[in-house]
């Protein structure tokens, strides 16, 4: 199914091989390229650090249905008008995010979980639906209460709870998890201050752009150095935590306009 076009039979493919299905985040990926369009480079770049949750385009509306004629409290209606305005994204400054995925995390657990699982015939518009709509209402109560709990507000931007840590560098970061759709994944862990903080996902990003001299841009968001002593071991978080790429240098110019030191072994 990388291909839409012209998609390959599961039948040519031995017993021992995964049964064929796209994950939100491929459907994400797919639905940038499935089409006519020609990207710059620069506009690559931006698509590469999309944060949009692609499962809330898929079901945030129908769990505002059941929520809508479901019996709420004053905080609970109030939170779901937030979610009615959140715009579907992982951002720093995005509201609605943490409190959605909170529920996502919960309601996932409980059992059944879309109406329509994925199918071949609709690679880019399944899953989709609740399959229990009262466990789904349910979790959104428990997620009203549990991330005020948590994190005094059930309100709060993802940026105030998800955060990039290395080195000398804490920053908050934008992002979520391949299982909400994120095509920007990091994933995250609970640090001691009660912050989430990053421990894998996206790394290491490279965009080029071929030419008779390769444009190119990269980011190794955990550093080139191990040794916590060296200037290089967080000096590429920041950018990352911004979306943003440095330029990778192809010619001697280039080189010699970055270079930071040189080292010739022949010379006496």
């Amino acid at each position: 199914m990388t291909n839409l076009n012209a998609s390959l039979d599961p039948a040519d493919y031995p017993a021992h091989f995964p049964e064929n299905d796209l994950s939100l985040r491929t459907q994400q990926g797919l639905s940038i390229i499935h089409n006519d369009r020609k990207f710059s480079l620069d506009e690559l770049i931006t698509e590469k650090h999309r944060m949009d949750m692609w499962l809330a385009h898929r079901v945030k509306g129908e769990l505002l249905l059941h929520l809508n004629e479901a019996d709420l409290s004053d905080d609970e209606s109030k939170a779901a008008r937030m979610l009615d305005r959140w715009d579907n994204t992982a951002s720093i400054d995005s509201v609605g995010s943490v409190l959605f995925d909170a529920w996502w995390n919960t309601y996932r657990r409980g059992g059944a979980i879309h109406t329509q699982d994925w199918t071949a015939t609709a690679p880019l518009s399944t899953p989709d639906g609740l399959a229990d709509p009262k466990r789904a209402v349910d979790a959104f109560k428990k997620s009203v209460l549990d991330v005020k709990e948590r994190w005094g507000a059930w309100d709060v931007s993802w940026g105030d709870v998800h955060r990039v840590r290395h080195g000398d560098v804490d920053l908050p970061l934008g992002g979520g998890s391949w299982r909400v759709g994120s095509f920007r994944v990091c994933l995250y862990s609970d640090a001691a201050d009660g912050k989430r903080v990053m421990n894998s996902g996206d790394g290491f990003i490279l965009a080029i752009e071929f030419d008779d001299v390769p444009r190119a841009f990269s980011i190794l968001a955990y550093g080139q150095s191990g040794r916590t002593e060296s200037v290089h071991h967080d000096d590429q978080v920041k950018l990352f935590a911004e979306g943003t790429l440095k330029p990778v240098s192809f010619t001697e110019q280039a080189i010699q306009e970055t270079l930071i030191k040189s080292y010739h072994p022949t010379t006496k």
